[in-house]
């Protein structure tokens, strides 16, 4: 299986989660950013303003090619209840993805609104032609939860097993 992820990571721990997904499955890790990177304050301006209202941001890399993956993590934290404009910009830089599984990861401080932006991030990848066949949201106990992290390691196992 050819694991392909995608993240966004503003503070750090959308990336920590990334990274102990990626020692258990291996894979490609892509991490994107901005082209032009937020402060802690404008993050919490701009940023979750352009997030409410699903601005997608200019990222780099500018190009991602899904070709040659089997599944497709993408994970990003949650601003102002909405999947961030870094990663809503990732799914525009996307060639290949029509009809690749996908599993949605959202990092957040709070599980309700981290559930609205996983459904959301659901969606705008499956209006790419991606086939969602998971999601899970982490909030910001879960993603110092070791056993959390493990049980969403082998949800996006099992995802990636399933055909």
């Amino acid at each position: 299986m050819n694991i392909t992820v995608i993240y966004h990571s503003h503070t750090g721990k959308t990336r920590a989660v990334v990274e102990k997904i990626s020692r258990q499955l291996g894979g490609n890790i892509i991490e994107v950013v901005p082209n032009q990177q937020y402060s802690t304050l404008s993050a919490v301006t701009k940023g979750c303003y352009r997030a409410l209202t699903a601005a997608a941001d200019a990222v780099t890399p500018d190009q991602i090619s899904l070709t040659d993956s089997d599944l497709v993590v993408l994970a990003s934290p949650v601003w102002a209840g909405k999947p961030t404009p870094v990663i809503n910009g990732a799914l525009r830089s996307i060639s290949g993805g029509e009809g690749k599984r996908v599993f949605v990861v959202t990092t957040c401080g709070d599980a309700k609104s981290g559930d609205q932006a996983t459904t959301l991030l659901k969606i705008r990848a499956y209006e790419t032609g991606m086939i969602v066949v998971g999601g899970e949201t982490l909030d910001k106990q879960g993603v110092i939860n070791e056993t959390a992290i493990l049980s969403l390691i082998e949800k996006i196992k099992a995802a990636g097993e399933s055909s």
